[in-house]
């Protein structure tokens, strides 16, 4: 990973944390499933209470304002 892609990262993190959006690293620990080349456009609204009852499956695209309620 070179320096420049891991500060994008961890600026993409801040903002997506002002916003209240989601992270989708902290849901995928708490049990979200997600499957290979999976796009996710923000913003976008995923439950966060019951993560673990959702699968997203290879080669899916969320659009933006998609809402995933568990």
């Amino acid at each position: 990973m070179s320096v420049r892609y891991t500060l994008e990262r961890l600026r993409q993190v801040a903002i997506d944390r002002i916003r209240g959006e989601p992270s989708i690293d902290r849901l995928v620990g708490q049990g979200l499933q997600l499957g290979e080349a999976t796009h996710i456009a923000r913003p976008i609204y995923i439950d966060r209470l019951h993560p673990w009852l959702i699968t997203i499956d290879d080669h899916v695209t969320l659009a933006p304002f998609v809402a995933i309620i568990t």
